[in-house]
């Protein structure tokens, strides 16, 4: 009966790795096509990430304006008989059940 060492059966992996290696570092074409490759790509994600991170920081956040008349849309929802529950007065927005968007509702 043979026993296999288990170093044994790692020895085709490595090899291959270690040809890899070798094929890696002696051919300079593919080292030099590698270079142009990275820098090309790197490029264009650099032209891609300022402009879209200026126009971020530049361009208005994404803040809701009114556009209604808070006291109106109260004395709306009143003469209706509707739960004034869902109206935040701190805030003068509407909110659902579920929201927590102040620390005074």
């Amino acid at each position: 009966m043979v026993h296999r060492h288990a170093g044994n059966l790692y020895q085709p992996r490595a090899y291959l790795f270690y040809y890899q290696l070798d094929v890696f570092f002696k051919e300079p074409t593919f080292l030099i096509m590698t270079h142009y490759v990275l820098a090309y790509s790197s490029a264009l994600c650099f032209m891609v990430v300022i402009p879209s991170f200026i126009m971020s920081v530049t361009l208005v956040p994404g803040y809701l304006e009114k556009k209604y008349d808070f006291i109106e849309l109260v004395t709306e929802l009143m003469d209706n008989q509707v739960d004034i529950d869902l109206l935040c007065t701190y805030c003068e927005a509407i909110k659902s059940q579920t929201s927590f968007h102040c620390l005074f509702c």
